[in-house]
Order: C-alpha cells, then structure tokens, then sequence
C-alpha cells in the first residue's frame, strides 16, 4: 500500500506542476492534455522502479513467457477488468446519453452536480482500499471470520451517509451557488435539483463499494460482475425512458435508482456469509440526529453562510447523536487496523 501512496503521490506532483505551467503558459486545453499524459508516464515509470527494486530486486522477474501463468492471470483479471467496465457504464454513460438526447445547457449542470458526487466517492474509495489487504488477511491468511468487522464498518457507513444525504438534499442550493454561481440556478432543471437527488448515489457508494469488496475477498468476483452488468443494462434503460422527459432530473433519478438496485443485489448476496447477522445498524439514533440537523437546515440552510450552515450541522448531528447513545461503542465493534505493508 505505501508504494502504491508513493505511486499516486508522484503522479499527482508531476500533474500539479504540468498544469500550473501550462496555465502560466497560457498552453489552453492542449496543455492540459500534456500534463494528463505526464501524470500517466510519471506513475508507470515510478511503479516499474519500485518493482524491480523492492518488489523483486536484483532482476528476479524471468523474461521468457511463460503461457499457463498468462493464460490464469488473464481469466482471473478479465473477471475484475469487466467488472470496472460494467461499473464505468453506469457511472458515467449517463452525461453522454443526456447530450444526445438533451440540450446542452443540461449536460453542463448535470456535470456540475455529479462533480460534487465524483468528490465524495473518493471516500468511501480511500478507506475501503485501505480496510481491504486488513479483510483479506484475516480471512485467506488467518481463516477468522469477517462478518462482525463488516457489520462495524456498515454502523459507521451509516451513521455518516445519512446525514450527509439529507444535508447534501437541503444545501444543494447553496454548495451549487458557492461553487458555480448563479447561472446554473434555473428553476426545476437547475444543477441544485440534479445534486439533491444525486448526493444519494455518492451515499449510496459507501456500501455497494464495500460490499463489493468484501464479495471479492470470499472468491466471489462473477458475482460481483454480473451485478454490475445488470446495473449497467438497467441504467441504460432507465436512462432511455427518463431522460427525454424529464431530462437531467431523469438521469440523476436513473443513477440513483441503478445504484440502489446494485446495493440490494450485493446485500441479497452476502446473505449466506453471516456478514449481517445482527440487527446492531444505529437507525434509530442516526435518524434523531438527522431529523434535528434537518429541520435546523430547513430553517436556517439558505440564510446563513454555507461554512456556518455545514458548521452548525455537524454541531447538531454530533450532540444528537452523543444524546441518543448514537456514538457509543458496540459490543460488536472491532478495532480495524488496516495493513499499510
């Protein structure tokens, strides 16, 4: 994992100073093509550095092919390469469907909300890659169960992505004007509608991506596959009849709604591996905390300064919460600590 940070670490300088010179350079949008092809060759020459010196140091990695070993790793890689493809369908087909099928001022706001939902994802990304090597060793390395580890992390999934819908609902209006201005603003089509119903997919992303991999680590990557084929086929049809009528309010309802079929899915099939056999999920106390943080942003949300409105909300949620026993550690919590080897 730290050569994999050192990797991204690199690439993400190389990208950062290739761009600042093209701007300065006034080089336009060929600059930044550049720069993107620099990032990519900056992580491809530091990953092959850090292979043939700390990975497999003084030249151990035979160069002859040999055919058995390419044959099983293609089978085994082409199951996960299909299924980032499925997952690339749903994520992104949707922007190219509505400029064909809508105007253009739509495609622009729809982009502008699911930036927001492009950033948030990053999150649950960053800490389920972090947890996985941790799951993975405990169960191929130490045959220990996973199910209550799985349940823990679910309790605190939730105990943030219901707020955090709820507000991303409520303060749509204010995060689009704080970031795009008012032009994107325009009534039922604006780019606010698109990120209320949006901000659902990005919640709904903690639990399918961790799921996800957890379906992996017990061998179940056709699984995994196969759902994200049939989330990718349903978003298409969805899209097909939503957005024509209701264009990008019907895109955003089509992402969320594939979404939700994928996390049903992948819950339906974890059912046999004990990953939910207590009822432990903090509902209740999430939904209190919620409810008051709502109604503050209800009242207040479009009157106060953005960073006072986030403020107070987390202010809120967090004395709900700690109120209704919402923070206190369960019995069936485990200490995760993530293997960063």
């Amino acid at each position: 994992m730290h050569y994999e940070a050192a990797m991204a670490l690199g690439g993400t300088a190389v990208l950062l100073g290739a761009t600042f010179v093209s701007l300065r350079g006034h080089f336009g949008v060929l600059g930044l093509a550049v720069a993107w092809l620099l990032y990519g060759l900056a992580e491809l020459a530091i990953s092959f550095g850090l292979l043939f010196t700390q990975v497999f140091p003084g030249n151990a990695i035979s160069t002859s092919v040999q055919r058995p070993f390419l044959r099983e790793m293609n089978k085994q890689s082409f199951v996960f390469g299909l299924c980032s493809a499925c997952t690339l369908v749903y994520f992104y087909l949707d922007t190219i469907m509505l400029s064909k099928m809508g105007a253009l001022g739509d495609v622009s706001r729809y982009t502008a909300a699911y930036n927001f939902v492009l950033a948030l994802i990053l999150l649950p990304q960053v800490l389920v890659d972090t947890l996985y090597p941790y799951l993975s060793r405990r169960f191929l390395g130490e045959r220990r169960p996973i199910g209550r580890v799985v349940q823990t992390i679910t309790r605190y999934f939730l105990l943030v992505t219901i707020p955090l819908g709820i507000g991303g609902t409520l303060l749509a209006a204010p995060l689009i004007r704080f970031e795009y201005g008012e032009r994107y603003l325009t009534g039922g089509l604006g780019a606010d509608r698109a990120l209320a119903i949006l901000v659902w997919d990005g919640c709904l992303v903690f639990f399918t991506y961790l799921y996800g991999q957890v379906l992996a680590v017990f061998g179940k990557q056709s699984r995994v596959t196969l759902i994200a084929a049939i989330g990718a086929l349903l978003n298409i049809i969805l899209n097909i009849l939503l957005i024509p009528r209701f264009s990008l309010i019907g895109s955003a309802s089509a992402t969320v709604a594939t979404e939700f079929v994928v996390l049903i899915l992948l819950g339906f099939s974890l059912r046999s591996f004990s990953v939910f056999e207590r009822k432990s999920f903090p509902v209740v106390q999430s939904a209190a905390g919620t409810l008051c943080m709502g109604i503050f942003l209800w009242e207040f949300g479009t009157r106060l300064p953005l960073i006072f409105s986030i403020a107070w909300a987390v202010a809120i949620y967090g004395m709900a919460l700690a109120l209704t026993g919402g923070l206190k550690k369960h019995s069936a919590a485990v200490v995760v600590k993530p293997d960063v080897s």
